[in-house]
Order: C-alpha cells, then structure tokens, then sequence
C-alpha cells in the first residue's frame, strides 16, 4: 500500500531480486492523489492515516483476488487494517513509532498524539499473527516472541528459512 512514497520507491527498485515478490499500486483519485503529492511539512502521518483508511476494502479485494498470504503492517496508520483481512497480518517495528512522534510532533503529541501513538503501536504489537524487530532495544520492550532482524541483516542466511516461526 503505497502512493509513490519512500517505501515503494525502494521495494519497487527491487522488484527482480525478489522472487515471487509483486508489488501492486492502488488507484488512488485524482484529489486524493493530489493531496498525496502536496509538499505540506509534517503531513506524512496524516496522508498515510487518510490512505489507510480509504483503501481497507481495496486491500481486502486485492488480498482475496491475489491470494495474499501475508500482509506486512509497518506504520502507525495501518492499525486500522488489523483483523480486517483474511491472511497472517505481520508487524515490522524498525523504529519506536512513539518516540518518532515526539520528535516529529512535539505539539501534537503535547495534546493527545503521543497517547494515541502508543495504543496504536501497542494494537499492532498485540494483535498481528508475528512481529520482527529492528534491534535488541525493541526487543525487550515487548512482552511477546519477536523476530530480530537488524538492519543489515545477511540475506544468504535468511533465504534457508522456511517460514515456520510465521506459521
């Protein structure tokens, strides 16, 4: 789920690597892809908020039709897509969201954001089927088996994994 924003742009530049890997571009309208590609300072949660929100049937439809099998959840936005589909829903932490939102948004944080960041960190956390972690940090935060897979991680090795810790 991407509107030609940073996570696309580095999926897609790798798209052959990626055996079995497709990536797919929702239509989005001309207004709300017009307002995707406004350049309003510390917008970016909001956008991904509205994105995430209009395009929960479309991410069920495309899920069915294409047979997904996992779909991987790594924003706070994305909340909202827990419990909504039918394949094993995977929670990629690389970061504290909350902190992020603090530094990000000192005043919307100030009044409410910084709560509501956590809930929905904590959601994500609590309900996705498995969880990977950028760091040992991370790790420990969290009250519930994770995978650690730090940034840089050697790919040779994970490509032996059979995917049974997911199942």
């Amino acid at each position: 789920m991407a509107l030609d924003d940073i996570s696309s742009r580095d999926v897609e530049s790798r798209r052959s690597d990626v055996p079995g890997l497709e990536v797919t571009e929702f239509e989005a309208s001309p207004a709300l892809r017009a307002f995707w590609e406004m350049r309003i300072p510390r917008s970016k949660g909001f956008k991904k908020s509205l994105l995430a929100l209009s395009s929960i049937d479309e991410i069920r439809r495309t899920i069915a039709r294409q047979r997904i099998d996992v779909l991987l959840l790594y924003n706070l936005s994305q909340a909202v897509l827990l419990n909504r589909v039918d394949c094993h829903q995977h929670f990629d932490l690389a970061d504290d969201l909350v902190e992020m939102m603090q530094l990000e948004h000192p005043l919307l944080s100030s009044i409410g954001g910084r709560a509501a960041a956590r809930k929905s960190q904590q959601r994500l956390i609590d309900r996705a089927q498995s969880v990977t972690v950028a760091s040992g940090v991370l790790a420990s935060r969290i009250a519930r088996s994770t995978l650690l897979l730090p940034n840089g991680a050697d790919v040779t090795e994970l490509d032996g994994a059979d995917g049974s810790e997911w199942r």
